[in-house]
């Protein structure tokens, strides 16, 4: 299924950009134990100057701003599919609102074999979900600024929550801020390299933790910021925009957030209670940057043909880091410095954009949106015999 006019190029340089940016996150989820990959004191040593500059550079423009990114997009997504059934009032429309159904339901089962035997860090998996929920609610009839309110309430209320369950974790339990031993670490890497099924075992109880926080903060999260991503697409902000007096004021709240985070923190784990909302400032002021882009250059086309193959590119990510800590450098986990890891994401952003670029020489789509769409597209109906 098509967007009505075709697809939008700025949308997909958009969704281009956010697909090889969060590689500089993910990348964390995989060479470090999940409880900690977002952790500067995951382990118990000394922090270098460069580790400590690096993570505060990663924390005030990296952490969260493309998942956000790519929540927005999937929200618009979501909208230009679905809207043109709000207005439909013929035969075939049960027909077609079973097909969107299944478009999510399709996305839903490839993250669901993501995040069971690949990566537990997948989103695939609960943006399908929120997709249908967002479906189910009727949302999508809302006027622009309805779903703008309700779409900020959620944002709102997921961002107390987080902080109420902050504050719990932190004056709860006080050993959260111990890092891994020495000890510790050998154990995990041993664990790493061990028998499979008990790797399925823990990835099993990581995702139904994962299920859980989805259920109470991911999903209404999820739901909020596609709702903002529909009202803006709707108000024309993927087309023009913000105003640069716009852009300012939305990067230094978002960057006065999270610095007074870190400034507070004194060098222990980052602890910022207002992360989505400052994630979700910058990831505006970074679409309104790349709207603006006007360069008509090879980059941009290439960074276009990623936006269209997002989620082969995602399973790509996934599937090149896991055979680099697996495989190829095993010893790497959970014993690699930051700039090593940020350097080994830049790699995979210029092969997974290489691999698009390549692809698309050949094909029209990506190989895992080709299945995709096999999946949810309705067969034509046959002919009635005449006669």
């Amino acid at each position: 299924m098509q967007y009505p006019h075709g697809r939008d190029s700025q949308l997909d340089l958009i969704r281009g950009v956010a697909i090889l940016g969060i590689v500089f996150l993910n990348v964390f989820g995989f060479a470090i134990p999940s409880w900690y990959s977002f952790d500067l004191h995951w382990h118990q040593q000394a922090i270098s100057d460069l580790d400590l500059w690096l993570y505060d550079l990663q924390q005030l423009f990296l952490q969260g701003r493309f998942r956000t990114l790519l929540t927005l997009l999937f929200g618009v997504s979501l909208w230009l599919v679905a809207n043109p059934l709000l207005l439909e009032n013929n035969a075939d429309k049960i027909d077609r609102q079973q097909q969107v159904r299944r478009r999510y339901l399709g996305l839903a089962i490839f993250g669901f074999c993501h995040i069971s035997f690949f990566w537990t860090g997948d989103i695939t998996l609960w943006y399908a979900l929120s997709a249908l929920l967002l479906l189910a609610f009727g949302f999508l009839k809302l006027p622009a600024l309805s779903q703008w309110r309700l779409g900020i309430t959620l944002i709102l209320i997921t961002v107390l929550f987080n902080y109420a369950v902050t504050w719990v974790t932190m004056f709860g339990d006080p050993s959260v801020n111990v890092g891994l031993s020495a000890e510790e670490i050998l154990a995990e890497q041993e664990f790493q390299q061990g028998p499979i099924l008990a790797i399925w075992q823990q990835m099993l109880s990581e995702n139904l933790l994962g299920f859980a926080g989805f259920s109470f903060y991911l999903c209404w999260l999820n739901i909020g910021t596609m709702l903002l991503g529909i009202s803006l697409y709707r108000q024309g902000f993927f087309q023009r925009g913000m105003k640069r007096w716009q852009e300012i004021l939305l990067l230094s709240i978002a960057v006065s957030f999270d610095s007074f985070g870190l400034l507070a923190d004194s060098g222990q784990n980052f602890v910022n209670f207002w992360y989505d909302f400052s994630a979700l400032l910058m990831a505006l002021v970074f679409c309104s940057w790349l709207v603006k882009w006007c360069c008509i250059c090879r980059l941009s086309l290439w960074l276009q043909l990623a936006g269209q193959m997002a989620l082969s590119l995602y399973f790509l990510q996934t599937l090149l880091l896991l055979v680099w800590f697996r495989v190829l450098q095993p010893d790497w986990y959970a014993n690699s410095e930051r700039w090593q890891l940020m350097l080994l994401a830049s790699g995979v952003a210029v092969f997974s954009l290489s691999f698009a670029v390549i692809w698309r020489n050949f094909f029209k789509t990506g190989p895992l949106e080709w299945c995709w769409r096999k999946f949810y597209q309705t067969p034509p109906k046959p002919e009635p015999l005449i006669g």
